[in-house]
């Protein structure tokens, strides 16, 4: 006979088991004769056996009342019938197969073996509390039909000014207190064509939405300007500081790319290739906050840093400190900083350097200044 923690037998058939009607089932109806006789003989009611039963020394074919009323025999096994002060009878094997064959948690195992003994009113309300508990989840779930998406305009647009602002020549900060967000999204918001209207931005949800967008892709970006400054020190320098090991790819597979020492404007390229669709210019003030940017990473390198998380907050105090020694003092500094990198890296000529767009046209500029923004601006057309 199987046992009742065996796995064989499916709890999605007619039958889970170890159940009681699985037992129930392998026992015979009882004949309409037997329960007349038992009615007639008084069984259950205190009053004697008839004097019709078999004499004392004969054998009798029927097997005795108080045997069969006690116990029943299943596959030559004998097991208790259900107590009659709980119509559901001992429900622990079949609480332990069900547990076993679904492979419940401890913790749920326990709790469906308390809800086993339940009286039914128990069981009705117990079940009640569950509906009402699921109703509340469910209240609170978001129906995925209601997810917003972000517009392609809006998108194409977030694309381009979380790379335009963090080529700015003039932002003040790179991560600090959420800085280069709000200036992507006062640039978003000043143009609703693409999508980022008043009522995108008094709803939190959406709001959300586009500044999590916003933000994932700034960060996207540092990391990858960073990395562009990092294979720019040349393997040389990065040998001589101990921070080689910081050009190896974190995943093992990917074939490493050799850091190769670039001149500025170089650098400057590599920075506005990152966005193909419309790369900054390569003026001479763009080379000049690169130039200073790795001169910045350089120095963080001589520390001899476990990793390079810290690089943007670092980059962020300095500048901060260049600021209160006023605009002059900071600009000289940073010009200082450009010639360091040409003495380092190599020499550029004057004559290779773009012209800078008017600083009222660019958009991105005047946003990481927090200046506002003009109707005469160039945006990026949608």
């Amino acid at each position: 006979m199987p046992s009742d923690d065996d796995d064989s037998n499916s709890l999605a058939g007619d039958t889970p088991p170890g159940s009681l009607v699985s037992h129930a089932q392998s026992l015979p109806p009882p004949s309409p004769t037997q329960n007349r006789g038992e009615e007639e003989s008084g069984v259950g009611s205190g009053s004697q056996p008839s004097s019709s039963g078999p004499a004392p020394g004969e054998s009798s074919s029927e097997p005795s009342l108080t045997s069969s009323a006690t116990t029943v025999t299943t596959s030559g096994h004998k097991r208790r019938a259900p107590d009659d002060s709980d119509s559901h009878g001992d429900l622990t094997q079949y609480v332990g197969a069900v547990a076993r064959h679904l492979k419940l948690k401890k913790t749920d195992h326990d709790e469906l073996a308390k809800v086993a003994v339940l009286s039914d009113r128990e069981l009705l309300v117990y079940n009640t509390v569950l509906v009402m508990k699921t109703r509340d989840r469910l209240d609170m779930v978001q129906p995925v039909a209601a997810v917003w998406e972000i517009p392609r305009a809006l998108h194409v647009a977030i694309e381009h000014y979380t790379y335009a602002v963090l080529c700015s020549t003039v932002l003040p900060t790179y991560v600090t207190d959420g800085y280069p967000v709000g200036a992507v999204t006062t640039i978003l918001s000043a143009n609703q064509g693409w999508g980022y209207t008043s009522d995108v931005r008094n709803n939190k949800l959406k709001r959300e939405i586009v500044e999590k967008r916003v933000g994932g892709r700034l960060t996207d970006r540092r990391a990858a300007i960073k990395l562009l400054i990092l294979f720019s020190i040349g393997p040389d320098r990065l040998i001589e500081l101990n921070a080689i090991h910081f050009t190896k790819p974190k995943n093992p597979k990917t074939q490493a790319t050799p850091p190769v020492k670039l001149n500025v404007l170089q650098l400057a390229a590599e920075i506005s290739g990152l966005y193909k669709l419309d790369p900054v210019r390569l003026t001479l003030e763009l080379c000049a906050r690169v130039a200073y940017l790795r001169r910045r990473l350089d120095t963080f390198l001589q520390t001899k840093p476990n990793n390079t998380d810290q690089y943007w907050r670092i980059v962020d105090t300095k500048l901060a400190e260049l600021r209160k020694q006023g605009a002059l003092k900071a600009s000289r500094m940073i010009q200082q900083a450009l010639r360091e990198d040409q003495d380092r890296f190599g020499t550029v000529d004057t004559n290779e350097y773009e012209e800078a767009i008017s600083g009222d046209d660019n958009i991105s500029d005047r946003a990481a200044e927090g200046r506002p923004l003009l109707s005469s601006a160039a945006f990026l057309t949608s």
